[in-house]
């Protein structure tokens, strides 16, 4: 899901311990998540301050319910002995196309956003540090939430934000002391936006690919133009009609027949609907990056790297892209989105003359969907 990390603007130089990543220490879903903490386990520094900003995110107009964004979660940071405050934190924030960022409430300053996993502590002062854009007495998530084999669900109403370009990030501050340890951090999964509620109502389904929730590639209503084996029918005749509907990525049950019509005897009403059938829409499943390898297992000085993976998608229709992510030292190198075919394998070739003795190379891939980051995997390669 996110796009990039960093330091927040307005944070002193000493306050950006950038340590946002994907790790695989815990997870919800998978082997990999977002975290802010050391890879691996074991404490962050002093004076974090750091963001995790996603991709912006067109939310739709046109839903009945709520609109909502969600995610699984688990934080460990350093406390204070006060049952009111913490020293060490996150917060979730957003903000409207490239205005400034908004804190999501929860009814402490109002709006209560939140219907579930709402934040459970306030910010007490440290005048030896404070992070920038925080407050005194700011609510946010402190101290223990979650287990680390147990990460627990929020859910944030943005039902207010339909039609808006939103970009969400979760930020990560500190002060200038890390006592209690161990301090693991922040750990992020399962981030997904859900704007699906939409009313069932009946209608002829359309032929617009941009149709919601259902559009088809067939003729619409159908004559014997289409189907020959409608013309002059007879008592007794029979005709197989067939349409191809695709659904248009929006969850719910539907209700689905054809009406049937005669074009001689159209004035005396002649109809026949046919049985009726609920058809339930699910969400896609997630494609899945397998078989990830960096080549040779022993590189050598200005040699070539290769990265090596297939992915895999149960909906052999699904157009496929990778992201790859090339690190030098923990510092990103190189960035590039390729087309894949459907379980066919990809090799994407680091090139001869960029590596150095001493050098210690990751290779990141993950299918995109709709800007979800949906599957990962890491290999380790020194030279």
């Amino acid at each position: 899901m996110p796009a990039r990390t960093g330091a927040p603007p307005g944070s002193p130089a000493s306050a950006a311990n950038d340590y946002w990543h994907i790790d695989n220490e815990s997870s919800k879903f998978g082997s990999y998540c977002f975290k802010f903490g050391n890879i691996g386990n074991g404490s962050y520094s002093t004076q974090p301050e750091a963001v995790l900003i996603s991709p912006t995110f067109a939310i739709r107009t046109n839903v009945s319910n709520a609109t909502t964004f969600s995610f699984y979660h688990y934080l460990q940071a350093e406390r204070t002995t006060s049952p009111l405050g913490q020293w060490d934190g996150g917060k979730i924030e957003y903000k409207i196309d490239n205005g400034n960022w908004i804190k999501i409430t929860d009814g402490t300053p109002a709006p209560n956003l939140f219907l579930a996993g709402a934040y459970n502590y306030g910010w007490s002062i440290n005048t030896d540090y404070w992070p920038a854009n925080w407050t005194n007495g700011e609510r946010f998530y402190g101290d223990v939430v979650n287990s680390i084999n147990n990460f627990g669900l929020v859910v944030v109403n943005i039902s207010s934000l339909k039609g808006e370009n939103i970009t969400f990030r979760f930020f990560f501050g500190g002060d200038n002391n890390n006592g209690y340890a161990p301090l693991e951090g922040w750990f992020i999964d399962g981030f997904n936006i859900t704007a699906w509620s939409y009313d069932n109502n009946k209608g002829i389904v359309s032929m617009n690919r941009s149709a919601l929730p259902f559009y088809t590639i067939t003729q619409n209503p159908a004559t014997s133009a289409n189907f020959s084996c409608l013309a002059n029918m007879h008592s007794g005749d029979s005709c197989t009609t067939t349409w191809q509907v695709n659904a248009s990525d929006v969850r719910g049950t539907y209700e689905f027949f054809v009406i049937y019509s005669s074009i001689n005897y159209s004035s005396q009403g002649v109809y026949l609907n046919t049985s009726r059938i609920n058809l339930t829409i699910v969400p896609n499943s997630v494609p899945v990056v397998s078989s990830i390898q960096l080549q040779p297992d022993y590189a050598l000085e200005n040699g070539s790297l290769a990265c090596n993976f297939t992915i895999t998608d149960t909906s052999q229709l699904d157009i496929l892209g990778a992201n790859i992510i090339w690190y030098r030292n923990n510092t990103v190198r190189f960035s590039m989105n390729v087309s894949v075919q459907y379980n066919t394998p990809y090799i994407w070739a680091l090139g001869s003359g960029n590596l150095t003795a001493g050098d210690t190379w990751n290779a990141v891939c993950f299918h995109m969907t709709n800007n979800h980051l949906v599957y990962k995997s890491i290999l380790l390669i020194k030279l």
